[in-house]
């Protein structure tokens, strides 16, 4: 969609996207929007093409391990991609521009079913949307500065501190407008704005 004359007009639509399609995020780096197949371990990049104005498909990407893995969704890191765990009870930290594997975080199955992971100053914040078994009473936020500590069970959990609904299950995060907003869904359907 594109803001025009003060409303959204539907502009393109993108088919054909993998698996179950789960999360885009803009790299104002490289001016591309990164779409992730939440099933298949692959992203697709998207850049806008300057002549039409219009978004084209560039690049698939791969983590051929990832293939039929439930994994949510990733964060842009400078040049590396950091995924939550998903049903792989791992996460992993990847290259940007080649999605090659540098490094592995086994986690507990508490944490396993992560949905997003943001880095805020020296901590990683993690949303837990359901332990390994699907469990979503297990939802919860968690944070470290050690993503290593996960395979131990070391880390802080900062549910109750950022919101007061606990039966909903904090998914995404993102940062405008000077404060950090999280999405829940279940039986809380909310939006949480919180400071660090």
């Amino acid at each position: 969609f594109q803001w025009q004359f003060s409303r959204f007009r539907h502009v393109q639509t993108f088919t054909a996207i993998g698996k179950r399609p789960h999360y885009i995020e803009y790299d104002r780096e490289t001016q591309s929007f990164f779409v992730w197949s939440s099933m298949t371990g692959e992203m697709y990049v998207f850049k806008t093409d300057l002549m039409t104005d219009m978004v084209c498909l560039s690049q698939i990407r791969h983590i051929f391990e990832l293939k039929d893995y439930y994994v949510r969704s990733f964060s842009i890191i400078g040049d590396k991609i950091l995924f939550p765990s998903g049903t792989n009870s791992y996460m992993i930290l990847a290259d940007k521009n080649t999605l090659a594997v540098e490094e592995r975080y086994p986690v507990t199955p508490e944490i396993a079913g992560m949905a997003y992971v943001l880095n805020i100053g020296k901590y990683y914040y993690m949303t837990v949307a359901c332990d390994l078994k699907a469990d979503q009473k297990k939802a919860t936020i968690i944070r470290t500065t050690d993503l290593t500590s996960l395979s131990v069970g070391e880390y802080e959990t900062i549910y109750k501190q950022i919101s007061s609904m606990p039966n909903g299950i904090p998914y995404y995060i993102d940062y405008f407008d000077g404060a950090f907003y999280m999405t829940q869904h279940n039986t809380s359907k909310s939006v949480v704005k919180f400071q660090i």
